[in-house]
């Protein structure tokens, strides 16, 4: 009995070892591809590239993030959660230390080429350890447990993201281009070692075929498309033409990126808090129809017609530096509100036997909304300014609101079906 007990404490703690190293590992990934994000954008714009240009960056990075999304899935389902985690790791540090390579010197068209495959080696490391740590989650946690541990890893994804925007714009000012991500590329280059050591591997029972990619669920892929939408709604305004407004402005790289960083902390506050609120008030996955029940889906279509009205607000006021500083932050926390449902919903829609395919989908589809975004984004703003970035957020937001009401509807449809036939068999 006492050695069935140890034999029980023993894997516990290696069970907390490997999800320490997968949440360890990934929110330092996270904060090195926040602190690149405003990196690339504040120096690119100080040396006089063009908005559209410095858009053509971005989009590189969400393309490739777009592929990996899609082909994601089957490389884990394939090789296993180990590979996939390791070359995330490996994707990353090429993408920080192949800056060592740019120097003044260099054709700017060159210099564009080369950090255009850089940012596309970030979007494969980002979006490929994004996939492998929801899945292995999926994979390895009881169900009580899953939704606190995800929004950890979530809510603090987005935090971190925020710090590595603040720190980044830091080590611009303090270090330089090369330097930030000479140090970026050591800190993942650390991740990489620890996880190579002591990370286990885990595999699907079961292989999927290219074919089987779409053949997910109805709720899923709602759901996939109204992430697409929102993640519009954000990066239209918020990931590339805000730092460069605020460049034209005269605001000094520390304070835009303590803007955009601060931003995305209550972001991810906002996501924890609420999902704490949500489980609080009546749990996650009941089909019963109880009007005192709440449930995450409920709240796909009121907290996202408030972003969209939050955003929409935002084109009749001045666009001052101190109201662009209220805007970021009411924004980000109304966001907050409004993925913290996604976060729950597209992991418990995955089906656990294809999880990495199911969830691969979801984010492909979702990432289709920021390729496209970032790219408009330096084309909106080159011609119509900020207002007009603004102006196709809202629109975007307002889809988002739309689908969100359409997907609770059918939702509640299936729940009242099934609740029908339960009580006819029970009769």
């Amino acid at each position: 009995m006492k050695l069935c007990s140890n034999l029980h404490k023993i894997i516990s703690m290696l069970e907390n070892k490997q999800k320490i190293i997968i949440l360890g590992s990934y929110w330092l990934a996270i904060f090195c591809e926040g602190s690149s994000r405003i990196i690339i954008p504040l120096y690119f714009a100080s040396i006089g590239i063009s908005p559209l240009k410095i858009g053509f960056m971005a989009f590189a990075f969400e393309l490739f993030g777009l592929l990996t999304s899609i082909l994601g899935g089957y490389f884990i389902n394939r090789f296993g959660y180990r590979n996939g985690f390791l070359a995330s790791l490996v994707f990353h540090t090429i993408a920080s230390f192949g800056y060592l390579s740019i120097h003044g010197e260099l054709d700017v068209t060159m210099m564009l080429v080369i950090v255009g495959v850089l940012r596309a080696f970030r979007g494969i490391g980002k979006e490929l350890i994004e996939t492998t740590s929801t899945a292995y989650l999926k994979q390895t946690n009881v169900k009580g447990r899953r939704g606190i541990i995800l929004q950890i890893l979530f809510g603090g994804k987005e935090s971190l993201r925020g710090v590595g925007l603040f720190v980044g714009g830091g080590l611009l000012t303090y270090l330089g281009f090369v330097e930030s991500f000479a140090v970026l590329g050591v800190a993942t280059l650390v991740a990489l070692f620890i996880a190579g050591m002591y990370l286990s591997d885990f595999r699907e029972l079961k292989s999927i075929q290219l074919k089987d990619f779409f053949r997910t669920s109805k709720r899923m892929r709602y759901l996939a498309v109204i992430r697409l939408f929102l993640y519009s709604g954000r990066d239209l305004w918020l990931v590339v033409a805000l730092p460069i407004f605020l460049t034209e402005s005269g605001v000094s790289n520390v304070e835009t990126s303590l803007m955009v960083a601060l931003g995305l902390v209550v972001f991810g506050a906002s996501q924890v808090l609420f999902s704490a609120f949500l489980k609080a008030r009546g749990g996650i996955g009941s089909i019963t129809l109880k009007a005192n029940r709440w449930r995450f889906r409920d709240f796909l279509f009121p907290t996202h017609l408030l972003a969209a009205l939050v955003m929409a607000s935002t084109m009749y006021i001045p666009h001052t530096i101190e109201i662009l500083w209220w805007i970021v932050i009411i924004y980000n926390l109304v966001s907050g509100a409004a993925t913290a449902s996604h976060n729950h919903l597209h992991i418990k829609y995955a089906k656990k036997r294809r999880s990495s395919i199911d969830i691969s989908f979801y984010k492909g589809v979702a990432q289709l909304g920021k390729t496209f975004a970032v790219l408009s984004s330096g084309i909106l703003y080159q011609m119509y300014g900020l207002s007009g970035c603004l102006s196709a957020a809202t629109i975007s937001l307002l889809c988002a609101a739309i689908l969100g009401y359409r997907l609770n509807y059918l939702q509640m449809q299936r729940a009242q079906r099934k609740l029908e036939r339960s009580v006819s068999q029970s009769a």
